[in-house]
């Protein structure tokens, strides 16, 4: 029940912008206010009763907490904006946490590499801090937009960016990072560092009999 529960919440947070967009089109603003309000509060309980909470990086329960406030924001002025603006919110929070992870090593990326390879080579530690500068420029220019769509744009806009678009450029700022981490991961390999000494002794020798 409770990895269900979890499961619904994830997925509340992943539509969040969806959800903001059509309870405005069919309740008041302070009624979607308090439908989220619940989702956010109970998002923050389940990551403080998660097993993995100790490990987990508290910058992200920091988001929800902020987000409450917004939301709380809403329910004071009743103004949509405060519902509105989480997305951005989400945006400054991660840049926060890639951006101290460049400060108070090991970058995120290369945390993230390490999980899915134990062998990863100390070589490509470089190349994993640069990645992690470029997710701090997307988190800059992403969370501009979702400002701007905020205060400037329409609610369709708004969701489109939001709910669409930007799931999409991180989706692809992924899979791109993914593969040339992959390549540079196996340029960096020992095993092919060896074999290349390895050939270039054997060459070596070979010109020495000659």
């Amino acid at each position: 029940m409770k990895k269900l529960l979890n499961i619904l919440l994830t997925v509340s947070i992943f539509l969040y912008p969806l959800l903001v967009y059509f309870g405005l089109q069919h309740f008041d603003v302070r009624v979607v206010a308090v439908f989220i309000l619940v989702i956010l509060a109970l998002r923050y309980v389940a990551s403080n009763r998660s097993s993995d909470a100790r490990h987990s990086l508290p910058q992200f329960r920091l988001v929800l907490i902020f987000g409450i406030l917004l939301v709380i924001g809403t329910l004071v002025t009743n103004s949509e904006y405060g519902i509105k603006l989480y997305p951005a919110l989400v945006s400054a929070g991660m840049l926060v946490i890639f951006a101290s992870s460049l400060y108070w090593p090991p970058p995120i990326i290369e945390r993230f590499a390490r999980l899915m390879d134990k062998n990863f080579p100390d070589e490509a530690i470089p190349y994993t801090r640069k990645v992690t500068i470029a997710w701090c420029l997307f988190f800059i220019i992403n969370g501009l937009i979702a400002l701007w769509t905020t205060f400037f744009a329409s609610q369709e806009m708004w969701v489109t960016y939001n709910g669409l678009i930007s799931y999409i450029l991180i989706g692809l700022m992924f899979a791109v990072e993914f593969v040339i981490r992959k390549i540079v991961m196996r340029k960096n390999s020992p095993e092919l560092k060896n074999n290349s000494e390895l050939d270039t002794a054997m060459k070596a020798t070979k010109t020495e009999t000659e």
